[in-house]
């Protein structure tokens, strides 16, 4: 096996011949040892043909073995990277047509290295403990190499998800996620993960629009192939109310990264602010049908499914949803809201309850809390707790202007002065 510290990047992979790892959008992709060989050898023979014969001797050396075994190889290849990367040439072998560019480890340290692989690893499960391992894994990272700069913007990446998934107040994560990854641009201005980890502080804490997008636009720049950075843009251009530029973006980043859970749930989140519930639902079961334990797709149809009035298969996504992440105050005040505005009062009132009492143990966003008002068609109320979530700079602020949920608030002066105050 080749050992040698060479890494090629193609695509949203990359290639790390020292660690033995295929990478896609920094989550390991697992092969078997001779797949992973067979990878090798063509990626380091890129643009040359790779005779059958010569293929198999690099391969599996002097042990015989079947033709067939290196046709299942490359058809494993195949379904991993999808179209575009291994040709046939008939009759005479393969070809890898892609051009791979070689890149250093982004540190010397293969510690390190192998602790920011951790760390993304856990960032992309999406789950309260994931991230916050995920945080873990990229600190070790930089106290084993400071100079680390990809491990800074991992861990910006962690405390700005874990602010947007409300899992921690807005003014404890995001100031944080602002420093490392202007630590990051320090280290290396050249690395396009910083500056999308910059462009979503910009969004979700300033709510600075211009220099948000104007970060986006320099990260896709930088690298046209990184798949987080069209698909965080394309979260952006929602929140503006450019659908179909978004549409365009969350495209890009499933095009780079067609397996990702998380790209495929967003792209139902941009359906949905884009009121296209039954594109939203058709899309979101479809990545339950990947992953039925990937908890923020049923989250999201769950938010569907409300808009469509089917409130009992509404409330049955959220409790799937709480299943897994358990405690989330998210999830029980979506809950709440469908309990609120399916007329099941008393229902809405014990879920308020249990909001309360949450509160007492964690982080509870008051946009939460207004939603849940909203719900019981309580207007003051909820236009108190909305006051509450913009004083919190709560992310969930940013979709004022698009939330279903908040139609009925729309007319009231207070909700525009609200619009206002939040720069939309």
């Amino acid at each position: 096996m080749n050992r040698s510290g060479k890494a090629y990047k193609f695509g949203t992979f990359r290639l790390d011949t020292a660690e033995c790892l295929l990478l896609r959008g920094g989550e390991r992709v697992p092969l078997e040892p001779q797949v992973y060989r067979t990878l090798v050898v063509l990626v380091e023979s890129s643009q040359r043909l790779s005779t059958r014969e010569w293929l198999m001797q690099q391969v599996w050396g002097d042990t015989h073995v079947e033709d067939g075994g290196l046709t299942r190889n490359i058809s494993v290849l195949r379904r991993v990277l999808g179209p575009g990367y291994i040709e046939t040439v008939p009759k005479r072998g393969y070809r890898f047509v892609a051009e791979p560019a070689e890149v250093s480890l982004g540190t010397d340290s293969p510690d390190a290295y192998r602790l920011y692989i951790s760390g993304r690893y856990h960032w992309n499960q999406r789950t309260e403990a994931g991230l916050r391992k995920a945080a873990e894994y990229f600190t070790r990272a930089i106290e084993t190499d400071p100079a680390y700069a990809r491990a800074y913007s991992g861990l910006a990446d962690s405390y700005t998800t874990l602010g947007y998934l409300s899992h921690l107040p807005p003014k404890d994560v995001f100031p944080k996620a602002d420093d490392a990854a202007r630590k990051a641009l320090q280290l290396d201005a050249t690395l396009t993960e910083p500056h999308t980890s910059l462009a979503y502080v910009k969004l979700y804490y300033d709510w600075d629009w211009t220099e948000a997008e104007a970060a986006f636009r320099r990260a896709i720049t930088l690298n046209p192939n990184y798949a987080t950075a069209h698909h965080w843009y394309a979260i952006y251009l929602t929140a503006m109310g450019r659908f179909e530029e978004a549409r365009a973006a969350i495209g890009r980043a499933q095009a780079l990264d067609p397996t990702s859970l998380i790209i495929n749930t967003d792209l139902g989140f941009v359906l949905y602010y884009s009121r296209q519930y039954d594109a939203a639902v058709k899309q979101l079961q479809m990545v339950i049908e990947m992953n039925p334990g990937f908890a923020l797709a049923h989250f999201w149809l769950g938010r569907a499914y409300q808009e469509k009035a089917m409130y009992e298969e509404a409330i049955t996504e959220f409790r799937r949803a709480e299943t897994v992440l358990q405690g989330w105050p998210v999830v029980t005040a979506a809950i709440g809201y469908v309990e609120g505005v399916s007329a099941r009062t008393h229902e809405a009132l014990e879920t308020l309850g249990k909001l309360e009492r949450l509160a007492k143990e964690r982080y509870v966003t008051p946009y939460g809390v207004a939603l849940l008002h909203t719900g019981l068609g309580e207007k003051d109320r909820a236009l108190v707790w909305l006051d509450r979530a913009l004083a919190d700079r709560s992310h969930w602020m940013v979709w004022l202007k698009l939330d279903p949920r908040l139609d009925r608030l729309r007319s009231d002066r207070r909700y525009g002065d609200l619009l206002l105050r939040v720069g939309l």
